[in-house]
């Protein structure tokens, strides 16, 4: 038996010879174990603290983890938004472009055929 199965199987039965002159070695015994319940307290009491600081840090980062990834996909939907809206304004811009080149060619054919400036103006709008 090693000497910690033993003093824990002598500290369940509490049994304590009477008047044989063992009771130094039982008290030696008792003062170890309590030496080795207080060295296991403060061992609990320390993984216990560690324990409530890593779960409040993994609280915190999932927190600034969610916080991150809203503002993320904000930015994505902005983003997205934005070239949405270039794209939009390009494809108005060619149209516009299109359109302005047509009524160009329009006024000089006009213009070449003699015809009044007027006729031209009242074409386009």
């Amino acid at each position: 038996m090693t000497l910690k199965t033993e003093l824990i199987s002598s500290s369940m039965t509490q049994s304590f010879p009477s008047g044989d002159g063992s009771t130094p070695e039982i008290q030696a015994k008792l003062t170890t174990l309590t030496g080795l319940h207080q060295q296991a307290t403060t061992e609990l009491a320390t993984l216990k603290s560690e324990i409530v600081d890593l779960r409040r840090r993994l609280t915190d980062s999932t927190n600034q983890s969610q916080i991150v990834i809203s503002e993320s996909m904000k930015e994505k939907t902005n983003l997205e938004r934005e070239l949405r809206w270039a794209k939009q304004g390009r494809e108005a811009a060619e149209k516009a472009e299109q359109r302005a080149r047509k009524e160009l060619d329009e006024y000089y054919k006009y213009q070449d055929s003699g015809v009044c400036l007027l006729a031209w103006v009242e074409l386009i709008v």
